[in-house]
């Protein structure tokens, strides 16, 4: 028995953040985010030298992602900031599932769905304006 993986995913977004100064070096800000999700996944499995299963499932998706982060100015062009944000999207997720030979169990599914995702400030980003 052997096995083959693969995932491909991209994330990309697009928005608008607004600033509320708290003291000199001190901001908050908030904005709202245009969100596109691609994932791609196969897995291959062979169980003996004339009978393997190939499943792919692609899930595309797109929706708003509002945002909230905290910034901390160390002069007009260097600051550090950390941000939170919560993703409403709506995904379309299409699955197939081949054997080798072909069996009963070979099939072909599509499913919509709306989904939440909620990320955390787990990171800290430097900005460098020019």
């Amino acid at each position: 028995m052997s096995g083959k993986q693969q995932n491909k995913i991209i994330n990309a977004g697009i928005g608008f953040e607004h600033y509320a100064y708290l003291s000199k070096n001190w901001n908050v800000f908030v904005g709202i985010d245009a969100v596109m999700t691609y994932n791609y996944s196969l897995f291959q499995s062979t169980t003996s030298t004339t009978k393997s299963t190939q499943t792919t499932t692609t899930t595309i998706g797109y929706g708003a992602s509002p945002l909230l982060g905290l910034q901390y100015k160390f002069n007009q062009r260097l600051s550090i900031s950390t941000e939170t944000s919560f993703d409403f999207t709506y995904n379309t997720t299409s699955g197939i599932r081949e054997d080798t030979p072909a069996s009963s169990f070979n099939r072909t599914s599509k499913s919509n769905a709306l989904a939440t995702t909620f990320h955390a400030p787990t990171s800290i980003s430097m900005r460098i304006s020019f």
